[in-house]
């Protein structure tokens, strides 16, 4: 939350207000008056504003810091008397809601971040940055792909709360430009491939809520992956939309999941998640390691270079 503060007390920002007198009951000795949003001149509106009020009539310096996007006032706010911050958080949401119907859809503000670690641990980002990586490499040559991860994904125009951020999706069609947050209704579409690492506190999200939505989107294959192999009835589960809902895919003879969408299968194996194109007949590597396989396929040739020469003089001598 410090950075909501942060960017309230720095940028040089301007400034919209919305009226809440009478609107929004404020705890007692407390009148909410209005709503002060901030918008700085490169990206926008945010998603940090004060509430300013007033206090036995009079109107205070300081207001309260909200992120309208969660609907919560920041842990900084200046409070000091004993329940007054769990009395203002009671109407957090009620205020985001007037200000997102307040705003027209020019105004409305998508945040580029939910607050939410990218990776639960070192062994899902490990795995994770592989896999991103890989595909990165894997369509680079095609300019109409886009892979991102983490990124946040609005489905509802108008209504920054619809959100998700999808741990890997591929979208083709696109192009590659790079994006802050990914507008279903801009770019046209959602993504044609959805993958999320499962872990305790989101297994159960991962197999429902997530699982609806993403069929709803009209998300082709819907992946999912459990590095440590305690949450998922398997460690790989991979699904594909049929008629509006998802079916699951079926293991393939060399014990893959085949992914329709992007042509590819998945494995887990000792290095977490490998991918295998069924085309090529090859295993999808990180650019560092296509070159560290070419750095010793040369020095694998040199030294067979130095053997043969070696043998040619031998005979000669």
């Amino acid at each position: 939350m410090k950075h909501i503060v942060d960017n309230l007390n720095k940028m040089p920002l301007r400034i919209k207000t919305l009226d809440l007198a009478g609107r929004v009951p404020g705890p007692d000795s407390i009148e909410l008056l209005r709503v002060e949003l901030y918008y700085d001149g490169e990206y926008g509106p945010l998603s940090g504003a004060r509430v300013r009020y007033a206090r036995d009539g009079v109107e205070q310096v300081e207001g309260f810091p909200i992120d309208l996007h969660k609907g919560a006032f920041v842990a900084t706010v200046p409070i000091q008397e004993a329940g007054l911050e769990e009395e203002l958080q009671k109407i957090g949401p009620e205020i985001a809601r007037i200000v997102y119907e307040g705003l027209t859809d020019a105004s409305i503000f998508y945040p580029e971040t939910d607050g939410e670690p990218m990776a639960v641990s070192d062994l899902h980002r490990r795995i994770l940055t592989r896999l991103l990586q890989v595909l990165d490499a894997h369509f680079a040559q095609k300019p109409e792909v886009y892979v991102s991860g983490d990124i946040l994904m609005y489905y509802v125009e108008g209504d920054p709360r619809k959100s998700v951020a999808p741990d890997v999706l591929v979208s083709f069609g696109l192009g590659k430009k790079l994006r802050r947050t990914y507008l279903v209704w801009e770019e046209g579409k959602a993504p044609d491939f959805v993958m999320e690492f499962s872990s305790k506190n989101t297994y159960r999200n991962d197999l429902e809520d997530k699982m609806e939505l993403y069929a709803l989107l009209g998300i082709q294959d819907y992946f999912l992956y459990d590095a440590a192999g305690l949450y998922l009835p398997t460690p790989l589960m991979g699904f594909t939309l049929v008629d509006g809902a998802y079916v699951p895919i079926s293991m393939g003879i060399e014990g893959g999941l085949h992914s329709s969408a992007l042509n590819l299968d998945f494995h887990v194996d000792d290095t977490g998640l490998s991918i295998y194109d069924p085309i090529s007949g090859e295993w999808l590597r990180t650019p560092a390691e296509t070159a560290e396989a070419r750095a010793e396929t040369a020095e694998a040739e040199i030294e067979r270079l130095r053997a043969e020469l070696a043998r040619f003089q031998a005979q000669d001598n």
